[in-house]
């Protein structure tokens, strides 16, 4: 039975003696000077480090209600006493930022974030999924006692992938899915398929797919969504799974925002090149790809500032209402150009990317995949389209969605 215990909640409103500056002094581009994010609540999923701490920051500096999800409460409590230290000396804001934890390897962790989130009664104007994992060590192995654990060994506390109780029982047949298929893409998936109604209601709204240049390299197989198969045959964890676990999400992503067209809910994929983020800590250095790209990244990747450029601007900058589907970030040529053009408009580069029968069949695989895994059907799951129109389905009711300053609850499982 889930519990619950409160983070305090962490304001970025300076002391009353502090006078901010006229000017900005901390970056907030590529979002104008004078843009006001005080009616927004944003969830990102994966935002207590690299890129997503980065995020919080800006974003919180334009008066955004900005909410962590992640699975390690220590890293939740460090990442919002980060983003105070940064931006109380330049901004007089009533911006909110705090943490909930919930891990989205875990079914039974996110429903029970859902439920928390939805006692509060707060609108969703933003879900950034971008939380995953990047050849990381071992691979999502049998359940024991309710939880997972690693082939030949056990995760501390501090690795992202530690998973929280998938179910109140351990007796349950629960999925075993790939690692970076679970992180990168189908927690993802189910998480924001609970929120529809909310950014519905809220809307307009905008769902912000993180993924990644190497989407190229991968083929899609699309009777293995969740990379079972890849796992029995000993090949999880490795590039290739990453690589798939990306484009997978960039295929659903697009028939979603196909599905979505009249909603008010736009849906953009980014993609943030080359960086230099915590994302390779917890790679398995035994994996020569593995060490090479931290090594290139190291080298030659831009700040985690900068990387997140492509996602500020498509979670935040008004122009781009009524715009989804676009595919947003630096070019796809080479480690050395990736710190450039980080807002630019560009077409992916996989095959796969551009075939509308290939979305299509991604989403509703999932929904199959996790629908028969889960043993429940998925919540507002998107009925397809035909010529433009939905086949089925119905409108939902709009409410008015103003930010509010609210204390938001961690979760603990007995």
């Amino acid at each position: 039975m889930a519990s619950t215990t409160p983070i305090p909640p962490s304001t970025t409103a300076p002391p009353s003696s502090t006078t901010a500056p006229a000017a900005p002094l901390f970056d907030t581009s590529p979002l104008s000077h004078d843009l006001d994010l005080s009616h927004m609540n944003v969830i990102i999923a994966g935002g207590t480090s690299g890129i997503g701490l980065e995020v919080a920051k800006v974003l919180c500096a334009k008066n955004a209600h900005y909410f962590i999800l992640g699975s390690d409460v220590t890293k939740g409590r460090q990442a919002l006493d980060e983003v105070e230290a940064a931006v109380i000396p330049y901004h007089s804001t009533g911006a909110l930022v705090d943490f909930f934890e919930c891990n989205l390897s875990s079914p039974y962790s996110i429903k029970t974030f859902v439920k928390a989130w939805r006692s509060l009664g707060y609108p969703v104007h933003c879900y950034i999924a971008m939380a995953g994992t990047f050849m990381e060590k071992g691979i999502v192995g049998e359940i024991v006692g309710g939880e997972r654990r690693e082939e030949g060994e056990e995760r501390g506390e501090d690795s992202t992938a530690t998973a929280t109780p998938t179910t109140p029982t351990s007796s349950s047949e629960l999925p075993v899915f790939e690692l970076s298929h679970a992180t990168n893409y189908l927690g993802h998936f189910q998480l924001v398929h609970h929120l529809l109604a909310d950014l519905k209601a809220a809307s307009p709204s905008r769902i912000i797919w993180m993924t990644s240049q190497y989407e190229f390299l991968a083929r899609p197989d699309f009777n293995d969504l969740g990379g079972e198969e890849q796992q029995k045959q000993g090949k999880a964890g490795g590039l290739q799974q990453y690589a798939r676990a990306n484009l997978y999400a960039l295929l659903s992503a697009r028939e979603m925002n196909k599905r979505l067209k009249g909603t008010g809910i736009d849906v953009f994929t980014v993609q943030p090149g080359l960086g230099n983020t915590p994302l390779y800590d917890e790679s398995n250095a035994w994996k020569p790809l593995a060490w090479l790209n931290t090594m290139v990244a190291r080298l030659l990747g831009q700040s985690p500032r900068r990387a997140a450029t492509s996602t500020l601007y498509a979670a935040a900058d008004t122009g781009l209402e009524g715009r989804g589907g676009l595919h947003i970030g630096p070019p796809y040529i080479g480690p050395l150009f990736s710190n450039a053009l980080n807002t630019a408009h560009w077409v992916p580069n996989n095959y796969w990317a551009h075939k509308e029968s290939a979305w299509a069949r991604c989403y509703d695989g999932t929904v199959r995949l996790l629908e028969s895994r889960l043993g429940e059907e998925l919540p507002n799951k998107l009925p397809s389209v035909i010529g433009g129109d939905v086949t089925a389905g119905g409108a939902v009711e709009k409410k008015e969605g103003k930010g509010r300053r609210v204390r938001v609850e961690h979760l603990h499982e007995d």
